[in-house]
């Protein structure tokens, strides 16, 4: 993976060489993106789990709160493929997607 190296001269930036790949930081935002939303619906497969085998049904409080978890993933995914540039996805702030859930 490459890198974004600034230069800087009396705390002005002269210089940006960015050597990154555009599709290989989009895939890596979107690897952390579904990471993140793995982590957030696991505490809840258990009950999913536990329905899909004939079990207690799942609350419609949890399950409202997964689809909002899978929309947030979603659109977090839809924000970091909207990005045409470095500079774009330097700037996107997929994560704010997560803090409302």
């Amino acid at each position: 993976m490459g890198k974004r190296h600034e230069l800087y001269k009396d705390g002005q930036l002269i210089e940006v060489h960015d050597d990154r790949v555009l599709e290989e930081e989009k895939n890596t935002d979107i690897s952390q993106i579904k990471s993140c939303a793995s982590e957030l619906l696991s505490s809840t497969d258990w009950m999913i789990t536990r329905a899909a085998e004939g079990g207690k049904p799942v609350p419609v409080e949890i399950l409202t709160v997964r689809d909002a978890i899978r929309k947030a993933s979603d659109e977090a995914e839809k924000t970091v493929n909207a990005c045409e540039t470095l500079e774009q996805l330097d700037q996107c702030q997929w994560v704010n997607n997560f803090k409302e859930v």
